[in-house]
């Protein structure tokens, strides 16, 4: 039920993101920032979410350090779709 979530939150993500840009460009500061502390807030929750169970380490947390670093948010956006295996120990991420 966590991975459900953690795919689920994909979509605040984006529309908290989008958001605060359209709010910060049209002048509204305070529901830019508002927007933005989401955003952060949905990024925490996602990669806190979902841990592996044999090695116990955080796929969301990896997913997002590798590619917030390489500034490549579509393949972020595919990673966290498609994941269904831990990349560090290769077990399946679904819960029995």
């Amino acid at each position: 039920m966590r991975l459900f979530w953690y795919r689920l939150l994909i979509v605040p993500l984006f529309a908290t993101l989008i958001a605060a840009f359209w709010l910060l460009s049209v002048g509204r500061i305070t529901g830019g920032i508002a927007s933005g502390i989401l955003f952060i807030v949905c990024i925490v929750l996602q990669s806190k979410l979902v841990k592996c169970s044999y090695c116990g380490a955080r796929p969301g947390l990896r997913i997002l350090a590798v590619w917030t670093l390489l500034l490549d948010f579509g393949l972020s956006l595919a990673d966290v779709i498609l994941l269904r295996r831990c990349p560090n120990c290769d077990h399946p991420l679904i819960e029995p």
